[in-house]
């Protein structure tokens, strides 16, 4: 029973993780740092991923991506049972900078309003697109999960 739980644990982060790969695929190289506008948010949410720094990667993270993650680590806290407790930043993962590419170009596809969609080229035809939402006037990814 504990190590079908331990798998579960697993699992869950994994998911998580997953979603968190797909934007550290897209690493931005230059350029504005910060969360004024969709690309440069895109590329501040990257780069605090594959720098490791979960606690700043959180920060960019949109509202639904936040809830999700947050889901996720209180179902883990329950499938363990006992004392251990999960938050978010527990079962936030970041992959690690070997499993990127350097993008050739971030480009705001679509901004409408407090949504837009960023494409980020790579080499090869590689091509990865964000969405990323305004909230209290700055703007966070929103990962699919």
């Amino acid at each position: 029973m504990v190590l079908g739980t331990k798998r579960r644990l697993i699992a869950a982060a994994a998911t998580v993780g997953a979603a968190v790969a797909l934007a550290l695929a897209v690493s931005g190289r230059g350029g504005a740092v910060g969360d004024g506008t969709p690309a440069g948010a895109a590329r501040a949410f990257v780069a605090a991923a594959r720098a490791g720094d979960r606690r700043a990667a959180w920060e960019l993270l949109g509202p639904r991506t936040r809830a999700r993650v947050e889901a996720a680590a209180q179902a883990a806290t329950e499938k363990v049972g006992g004392a251990r407790r999960y938050g978010p930043l527990d079962v936030l993962d970041v992959a690690a900078p070997e499993r990127t590419y350097e993008p050739t170009d971030v480009v705001v596809r679509t901004e409408a309003g407090d949504e837009a969609v960023v494409d980020v080229l790579g080499p090869a035809g590689r091509h990865d697109a964000l969405t990323l939402v305004r909230t209290g006037g700055r703007w966070r990814v929103e990962l699919e999960l």
